[in-house]
C-alpha cells in the first residue's frame, strides 16, 4: 500500500517504500502542542493526499521497482476533470500488443532487513506488435495506496498480449491526479465511474469491464462492482477486508513506536471525517450487500492485508469467483510478483464474457 514512484536519469521508473505515518507525526506534534485530539488529527493526516507529502520523510527502500522508460514515455498522458470534490485524474491507455514483458526479481540480506527488487523488460511500446481490431475487453487497472500508476504498467503489458486494452489512472491525491485528500473509498468511485464515462465517449470502453486492483485499488475495483452495472468482475490482488486491519499492519510494519491506541482511534474516526457510517469503508461490507464476481489473491507472508482477512470475502462472492494463494513474497511485493500470478489470471479472464 504504500510504494511511491519517481523517475531516475537512468531513465528507469523507481518505486520504494515509503513510511507516510513518520510525515503523520510531523503534524501530530505540532497539533498536540495545542491541544488537539491525537486520533482526529492523525486521521485528518491520513486523509491527505500521498502526493503531497514531502521526500524526506521516506525511509529506506525496501522495494524497488524499475521499468525502461521507453516503454511508458510514447504512451500519451490524458486527464480527466472529476468530482465533487473537484480533481483532475491523469491516466493512460495501453492497447493490446506483444509487449514480450519479463520480469526479474531478487533478495538480498542487509542490515538484518530484506530488501526486494523488481525489474522489467518488454518491447518498447512502438515497436510491439499491436493486435488492431481484437480487442478482448477494457482493464481498469488500480494502484495502491501512496502508489503510482506507473507500478500497474507491468500487468497492462502482461495482459496487452492477451487482447486487453488497459486504463491505467492515477488516483486522486496520488502521483499526477489532483486533490488535497484521499477518502478511502468515499468519494474515489464516483472518479472512476465519472472516467469509464469518458472512455464511454471516446468509444475506448470495449466490454466486458473488469477492474485489476491491488491493495487499495482491489478494494475499490470491489466497491465499483457494486455500484456501477459496467464492471463485470474484479481481479483483487491482496485486498484487505477491514480498512482499520490495513492500517494497524502499516502501523506495525513502518512505524511501531507510534502509540497503537492511538492509531486505532484515528482508523475508526475515518467514516466520520469522510462522510459515512461506521463499516462503510470496510470492502467486507461492500461485498455482503452486493455479491461481486472476483479472482482474490492472498499471501501467506502478508501483514497488511492478512490471508484471514482476504478469505473473509471470499463467502459473499458471486458465482465464477476465484482464489489464489502464495507463499511468496510480502504486501508490498505480492502485486509485483506477475510472472507467478498472471497466468492464474489469464484463465480466470477467459471466463469473463
Amino acid at each position: 500500500m504504500s510504494l511511491q514512484s519517481n523517475h531516475l536519469p537512468t531513465g528507469c521508473l523507481l518505486s520504494v517504500v515509503q513510511g507516510r505515518i513518520q510525515w503523520l507525526i510531523v503534524g501530530l506534534l505540532g497539533w498536540l502542542s495545542v491541544g488537539c485530539s491525537p486520533s482526529r488529527m492523525l486521521g485528518r493526516q491520513m486523509m491527505k493526499a500521498p502526493n503531497s507529502y514531502p521526500e524526506w520523510v521516506a525511509p529506506d527502500a525496501l522495494v524497488t521497482f524499475a521499468l525502461p522508460e521507453a516503454m511508458v514515455r510514447p504512451i500519451p498522458l490524458r486527464s480527466i476533470a472529476v468530482g465533487p470534490p473537484s480533481a483532475h485524474l491523469s491516466y493512460r491507455v495501453i492497447e493490446p500488443a506483444d509487449y514480450q514483458l519479463k520480469e526479474d526479481h531478487s533478495t538480498e540480506l542487509k542490515g538484518g532487513k530484506t530488501y526486494y527488487h523488481f525489474r522489467y523488460h518488454g518491447v518498447p511500446t512502438p515497436f510491439a506488435e499491436w493486435y488492431p481490431g481484437t480487442v478482448r475487453g477494457t482493464l481498469l487497472v488500480l494502484h495502491g495506496y501512496s502508489v503510482e500508476a506507473e507500478t500497474m504498467l507491468p500487468w497492462a503489458f502482461k495482459l496487452g498480449a492477451n487482447g486487453w486494452r488497459s486504463v491505467v489512472p492515477d488516483l486522486r491525491g496520488h502521483g499526477q491526479s489532483s486533490g488535497p485528500k484521499v477518502y478511502f473509498g468515499a468519494v474515489e468511485n464516483r472518479d472512476l465511474s465519472q472516467l469509464l464515462d469518458e472512455l464511454e465517449r471516446e468509444r475506448v470502453l470495449v466490454p466486458p469491464v473488469v477492474v485489476l486492483g491491488t491493495s487499495f485499488g482491489a478494494a475499490l475495483g470491489l466497491k465499483l462492482a457494486t455500484e456501477d452495472s459496467r464492471i463485470a468482475g474484479v481481479v483483487a490482488i491482496t485486498p484487505y477486508g477491514r480498512l482499520e486491519t490495513a492500517i494497524m499492519g502499516i502501523r506495525d510494519g513502518y512505524a511501531s513506536w507510534v502509540p497503537k491506541g492511538w492509531v486505532r482511534a484515528a482508523a475508526r474516526r475515518l467514516p466520520e471525517l469522510t462522510g459515512v457510517e461506521p463499516g462503510q469503508l470496510d470492502p467486507v461490507q461492500w461485498v455482503q450487500r452486493k455479491p461481486v464476481r472476483a479472482w482474490l489473491a492472498a499471501g501467506t507472508g502478508d501483514a497488511i492485508a492478512p490471508m484471514r482477512e482476504v478469505q473473509q470475502l471470499r463467502p459473499f462472492l458471486a458465482p465464477g469467483s476465484d482464489y489464489f494463494q502464495t507463499t511468496n513474497g510480502i504486501h508490498e511485493t505480492i502485486p509485483l510478483q506477475v510472472e507467478e500470478l498472471s497466468p492464474s489470471v489469464r484463465k480466470w479472464l477467459e471466463s469473463i464474457r
